[in-house]
C-alpha cells in the first residue's frame, strides 16, 4: 500500500488533519458559534466567511484564527437581516453579498454595516422574493438571485435596478417555478436553474432581457432523457460538456449541439454502470494527456471512461472509510478529498488508495452538507457542517509513512488467560478441545506516535467473510465457534492510516466431540448400514407376507365359491329328493292308519321316522341356501324353553334305547320364557343331539341342560357377546369320541370333515346351519371338547325382545 510522502523542501508547515477542526463553542466570542455551517467563502482578503443555518454568519481572521461573530440585532437596523445565511458572493467590485431568509445584504467591510435589500410589496413589488437560497454574477455585473418562492430576480448594485422573473401559467416560456434551489453560470454566459419542483431551466445570454426560459421536463418513459430532477450538482468540464447530478436518478450530460440530456442511471446488472442514482459531488481531475471525471455517489467513488461511456466503481474499503460520499473536491496532485459519513477521505488517484480521517481522529463526525464546502485560490480546503468545520492545505498534512508491525499479545479461552507452551506472539498454531471454543485475541499495531488513534481490523477465515472494522479497539471475541480449522488474521495501520497489509496470522484447530469424530462417523454409517439392511430384510419379509395373504386370500375366496357351489348342489338336489321323499311318506302314512300288527306296525313307524329325518335334513339344506341368499328371516315369539328343549330331547329317546344311551334332560327351573322361532330352535337342538348320539358309543351318555343366568359368563371360542342383562344357557353335551384341540376353531365351517367323523355329519354342514341359526336369533354358540371324553356345545338366546327388531317379532293372539 502506497503512502503520503512528507511536504517537501519549501512547502508549508506540516500539520495534523485534527490541529484545524473547529467545532462550536458559544461561550467563546472569538470562536467559531454556527452550529450548522451551510455556505462558506474566502474573500481576497484571506478572511473566511462562514454561513450558518440559524447562527448568523462568523468571519475568521486567517492570520489570528480568531473568530467573529455577526448576528442578527433587532434593535439595530444596520445589523445581519436574518439568522439564515445560506448564499455567500464576493462581487468584482470586493463587496460582500449575503443571502438570508429576510432578503439581500451588502456588507461594508471597514465600517461592519450592513445594507438591506428587501424585496417586498410595499417597496419594490416583489413579493415572496425575500429568501434568497442563491446568487451568481453575470458578466455585466449583475446579480442573480434565486429565492424560495419569489422567483429569480435580477439585480443591478450600480443602478440599483431589479427585475423579477416569475412563473406563469399561461405563458410556458416564463420560469418553470417560482421556488429556485441552485444558481449557476456556466462559461458560455448561460444561465441555469435548478427548481424545488424538479424542473431544470436554462437562460440563454440573448433571452435574459425577454425573460424566454428553456425547461427541461422530467421523462420518466425515455430511457436517455431527464428522470425525477431533484437536487442538483453542476459542473462544466474542460471539453465545454455540462454535467448534472441529481439526488434521485443519477447523472446527466447535456449536448449543447443536439439539446440532449444523455442519462447515465445505476444498473444492479450492469458493473459498469453509475454505483448508485444519488449524486452529491463531481469533481474533474486534469493532467498533461488527460482529463477524468470523478463522480460522488451515496453508493462510493465512479471514474467515467469517456472512449466507453462506463464507470468504474472504487469502494473505501479501508476501516474507518465510509462510501457514501457527501461532496467531493481535489487538490493540485489531483488527489481527491472528500467527506462521508465518517469524517474526511483522501483518495490518491495514481495508485488508487483510501486515506481516511475518521471522527476518533479529533474531526467532526457528523459533518455532512453537500453544499458546505470550498476551495480557495491557494488550494486550501474547506469542509462544514452540522458539527463544525475543518480547513487545511492538501501539502500541510503530515502523514507518518511507518507501516507499524502488528502483533498478537493475548489469548483467552472462556474469559481466562490460556496456558501455552509459548508467548502468543510467536504461536503460529494453536490447538483447542471442542469445548474450548469461546475465546478472544488481544493485538496490538507497534507504532507510538500517537497510538491511541492506530486502527485495527481482523477476521477468522473459515468463520467471518469480509474484515470487521475494529477501530482503536485492540481485541476480538469468539463465541461458540463450530469444530474445524481456522485462521485469524489481524491487520493494523498508525495514527495517519497508513496500514500493515500483511499484519499477522495464527491457524486456530478446533476438535470436534467425540460424537462428531472420525470413527463415531464410521460407526453411525455402520448402524446406517444395519438398519438399512433390516429395514430391506423386513421389507422383504412384508411383501412376502402380503403376498402370501393374496394367496390365502384367493384360495379363501376360491374355497369360498366351493363352498357355495357345493350349497348350491346341495339346495338343487334337496328339491329332487324331496318329490320322491314325498311318495314315500305318502304310502307309509297310509299303511299306518290300516295295519293292525304290531311289528309290521313298528316297522312303518321306522320308516315313517327316518323318512321324515330325512325330510328335516332337506328342509334345514334349503334352510341354508336361503341364509345364503340373505332371504331367511326370524320370525320369534315367546315360548317356553324348558318345556320345548324337553319335547325336543325325548324325540330321541328311541334312539337312545336303541344305541343303549343313557339321555338325560335337567332344567333349573320350570319355565324360562325367551323369544325363539320354534321351529329354527327345533332345528338347533336337533343337530346337536343328532351330532351327539352319532359320535356317542354304547354306554356312553348324552345330556341336554337348560338354565337361566343373570351374570355373564365368558364362552370359550364364542361367536357373539352377549350384552343383556339375562340369557337362557342351553348345554348338550356327549361322553364320545370328543374333537381335537386344533380343530376345535372349525367345527363350525361348511363341508369341514373332521378326522374322526364317520359320517354325513362329520361335514359339519349341519353345525354351520346350527350356528347361523344360533346368530340369526342374536345368540351366541360355543364348543368345548376333549378327544376320548366328549364334547359339550352351548348355546346362550338373550332373555326379552330388546335386541330383537321390530319386523323379528310375532305378537301372540
Amino acid at each position: 500500500m502506497s503512502t503520503w510522502s512528507r511536504p517537501c523542501a519549501g512547502s508549508r508547515a506540516g500539520i495534523r488533519l485534527s490541529e484545524n477542526v473547529q467545532t462550536p463553542d458559544p461561550a467563546k466570542r472569538d470562536g467559531l458559534n454556527a452550529y450548522s455551517v451551510v455556505a462558506l467563502h474566502e474573500d481576497q482578503f484571506q478572511r473566511l466567511w462562514i454561513g450558518s443555518h440559524s447562527d448568523g454568519i462568523n468571519k475568521l481572521n486567517r492570520p489570528t484564527k480568531n473568530f467573529g461573530l455577526i448576528e442578527h440585532d433587532p434593535g439595530n437596523s444596520n445589523s445581519l437581516s436574518g439568522r439564515l445565511v445560506q448564499a455567500i458572493h464576493e462581487d468584482r467590485t470586493g463587496a460582500l453579498w449575503l443571502g438570508t431568509e429576510y432578503g439581500l445584504n451588502k456588507l461594508d467591510r471597514d465600517t461592519g454595516i450592513f445594507t438591506k435589500y428587501t424585496f417586498d410589496s410595499d417597496t419594490t413589488g416583489v413579493v415572496g422574493a425575500n429568501v434568497v437560497s442563491g446568487i451568481a454574477e453575470d458578466s455585466n455585473g449583475r446579480l442573480w438571485l434565486g429565492t424560495r418562492g419569489g422567483g429569480l430576480i435580477r439585480f443591478d448594485p450600480q443602478t440599483g435596478e431589479y427585475r423579477q422573473y416569475r412563473h406563469e401559467p399561461a405563458d410556458s416560456n416564463s420560469l418553470a417555478s417560482d421556488q429556485i434551489g441552485r444558481v449557476y453560470f456556466d462559461s458560455f454566459g448561460t444561465l441555469w436553474l435548478g427548481t424545488t419542483e424538479h424542473v431544470l431551466s436554462r437562460l440563454l445570454p440573448e433571452d435574459q432581457d425577454i425573460g424566454r426560459f428553456t425547461h427541461f421536463q422530467p421523462q420518466p418513459e425515455n430511457k436517455t432523457g431527464l428522470k425525477n430532477q431533484m437536487g442538483f450538482v453542476f459542473l462544466e468540464d474542460s471539453y465545454g460538456g455540462f454535467w448534472m447530478g441529481t439526488h434521485l436518478t443519477g447523472l446527466y450530460r447535456f449536448d449543447r449541439e443536439t439539446e440532449k440530456f444523455t442519462s447515465y442511471q445505476h444498473d444492479q446488472k450492469d458493473p459498469n454502470s453509475l454505483s448508485s442514482n444519488i449524486i452529491n459531488g463531481m469533481y474533474e481531475t486534469r493532467s498533461e494527456h488527460d482529463t477524468t471525471l470523478w463522480v460522488g455517489t451515496g453508493n462510493g467513488l465512479n471514474r467515467l471512461d469517456r472512449r466507453s461511456q462506463t464507470f468504474k466503481r472504487i469502494y473505501n474499503k479501508q476501516p474507518g472509510g465510509s462510501d457514501f460520499i457527501i461532496s467531493l473536491t481535489g487538490d493540485a496532485g489531483n488527489n481527491l478529498w472528500m467527506q462521508n459519513q465518517k469524517g474526511i477521505s483522501k483518495f490518491d488517484t495514481h495508485h488508487e488508495i483510501f486515506i481516511n480521517y475518521a471522527g476518533s481522529r479529533g474531526l467532526p463526525s457528523d459533518m455532512p452538507n453537500t453544499n458546505g464546502y470550498h476551495k480557495n485560490r491557494k488550494g486550501e480546503i474547506f469542509f462544514g457542517g452540522m458539527g463544525g468545520m475543518i480547513h487545511f492545505h492538501p501539502d500541510s498534512i503530515l502523514s507518518n509513512p511507518h507501516v507499524p508491525p502488528v502483533v498478537l499479545t493475548d489469548f483467552k479461552i472462556l474469559n481466562e488467560p490460556a496456558v501455552l507452551d509459548s508467548s502468543i506472539t510467536v504461536k503460529k498454531l494453536i490447538d483447542l478441545a471442542h469445548d474450548q471454543n469461546f475465546f478472544s485475541f488481544e493485538f496490538a499495531a507497534l507504532d507510538y506516535t500517537d497510538s491511541k488513534k492506530n486502527q485495527y481490523a481482523y477476521k477468522l477465515e473459515g468463520l467471518d467473510e469480509n474484515w470487521i472494522d475494529s477501530g482503536n479497539r485492540r481485541f476480538a471475541n469468539y463465541t461458540a465457534v463450530p469444530p474445524g480449522n481456522y485462521i485469524f488474521r489481524v491487520k493494523g495501520s498508525n495514527n495517519d492510516g497508513i496500514w500493515n497489509e500483511d499484519g499477522v496470522s495464527l491457524t486456530i484447530n478446533i476438535r470436534p466431540p467425540w460424537w462428531q469424530s472420525g470413527w463415531a462417523y464410521g460407526s453411525y454409517l455402520l448402524l446406517f448400514v444395519a438398519a438399512l439392511y433390516a429395514w430391506r430384510r423386513f421389507e422383504l419379509r412384508r411383501i412376502q407376507l402380503r403376498n402370501e395373504l393374496k394367496s390365502k386370500k384367493f384360495e379363501a375366496e376360491k374355497l369360498k365359491e366351493v363352498d357355495h357351489l357345493k350349497s348350491r348342489f346341495f339346495a338343487s338336489i334337496s328339491h329332487e329328493f324331496r318329490t320322491p321323499l314325498t311318495l314315500i311318506l305318502g304310502p307309509v302314512e297310509k299303511w299306518l292308519s290300516r295295519i293292525q300288527q304290531a311289528e309290521m306296525k313298528t316297522d312303518f313307524h321306522i320308516v315313517q321316522r327316518n323318512a321324515r329325518r330325512l325330510e328335516q335334513l332337506i328342509n334345514q339344506l334349503l334352510d341354508l341356501s336361503k341364509l345364503e341368499a340373505g332371504k331367511m328371516r326370524l320370525q320369534a315369539r315367546p315360548e317356553n324353553m324348558v318345556a320345548l328343549l324337553h319335547m325336543i330331547t325325548m324325540t330321541f329317546e328311541s334312539l337312545a334305547k336303541q344305541k343303549k344311551i343313557d339321555l338325560q334332560f335337567r332344567a333349573t327351573e320350570e319355565e324360562i320364557i325367551a323369544y325363539v322361532e320354534r321351529e329354527k330352535l327345533e332345528t338347533i337342538v336337533t343337530n346337536l343331539l343328532a351330532n351327539a348320539f352319532k359320535f356317542t358309543g354304547e354306554k356312553g351318555k348324552v345330556a341336554v341342560a337348560v338354565a337361566a343366568a343373570v351374570e355373564r359368563k365368558k364362552l370359550p371360542t364364542a361367536t357373539a357377546s352377549a350384552t343383556a342383562p339375562g340369557f337362557v344357557e342351553i348345554r348338550v353335551s356327549d361322553t364320545g369320541v370328543g374333537i381335537p384341540a386344533d380343530q376345535l376353531d372349525k367345527v363350525f365351517d361348511r363341508f369341514h370333515q373332521v378326522d374322526n367323523s364317520a359320517s354325513l355329519g362329520g361335514t359339519g354342514i349341519w353345525l354351520a346351519l346350527t350356528k347361523e341359526l344360533v346368530e340369526l336369533h342374536h345368540g351366541e354358540i360355543a364348543v368345548e371338547s376333549e378327544v376320548g371324553k366328549g364334547t359339550t356345545f352351548t348355546v346362550r338366546f338373550k332373555l326379552g325382545n330388546a335386541h330383537l327388531k321390530p319386523e323379528q317379532i310375532v305378537e301372540t293372539v
